[in-house]
């Protein structure tokens, strides 16, 4: 693929890889994962919502979206925010918060660790289409003032 095949909510998905790793353009081995992300945000738009969403994306159940809120809990306890079924998820995996313009996703002791855009990270500043993995189940953060068309 060259530059010119490149449609806009791609070129966008390259534009927050560059800006959050200050590289430009996305390196090759991320273009695969950015198009899967392109892919699955075209076939799964986001729904009107004033907050940063995430698309869950189970292997056994279609994907859906759940809207963050400041803090929002990911694990498998019955009182987190975000309950993902799994034995590799731990009770209190990880969150997502929300500080001041930025969104971060922070791993909470869990056993498993989070993986962003293919890297296990402790905490992570969130950028548009960040792929976060978690279990079995991927997460593709969106942020509500940014367009994915």
């Amino acid at each position: 693929m060259n530059e010119d095949d490149i449609d806009p909510l791609e070129s966008q998905l390259q534009e927050a890889f560059a800006e959050s790793h200050k590289t430009q353009p996305a390196p090759p081995e991320f273009r695969q994962r950015l198009q899967k992300t392109r892919a699955l945000l075209t076939a799964n738009p986001p729904p009107d919502c004033d907050s940063a969403q995430v698309l869950v994306v189970p292997r056994d159940v279609p994907p859906y979206w759940v809207e963050l809120s400041a803090t929002t809990i990911v694990g498998r306890a019955d009182d987190a925010d975000l309950k993902l079924e799994h034995p590799w998820v731990s009770d209190r995996h990880c969150a997502f918060e929300k500080f001041g313009d930025d969104w971060q996703i922070k791993d909470l002791e869990s056993t498993n660790g989070v993986i962003v855009n293919g890297r296990e990270l402790a905490s992570h500043t969130l950028w548009q289409g960040d792929a976060v993995e978690i279990g079995s189940y991927l997460l593709i953060f969106v942020e509500a003032h940014r367009t994915v068309e």
